[in-house]
């Protein structure tokens, strides 16, 4: 007896797949203004910090300057 069990495949298309790390925020690369309310740039800067992007010490730094501005 012989069986034969069929399995689908799923094939991605590449222009599909997610990038494997997300685009820069504006201002990263100090070429763009920061734009936004505080509340987004805290938001902004939290996920730049959470991603390595910056030390504990410019993140610090950074939020001052916000917290500043309100």
């Amino acid at each position: 007896m012989v069986v034969i069990i069929l399995v689908p495949l799923t094939v991605r298309n590449r222009s599909e797949a997610k990038p494997s790390a997300p685009p820069h925020p504006p201002g990263v690369d100090g070429a763009q203004p920061e734009a936004g309310t505080p509340a987004e740039r805290l938001h902004e800067l939290g996920i730049r910090r959470a991603s390595r992007e910056i030390t504990l010490e410019e993140y610090a730094a950074a939020r001052e300057d916000i917290l500043g501005d309100l």
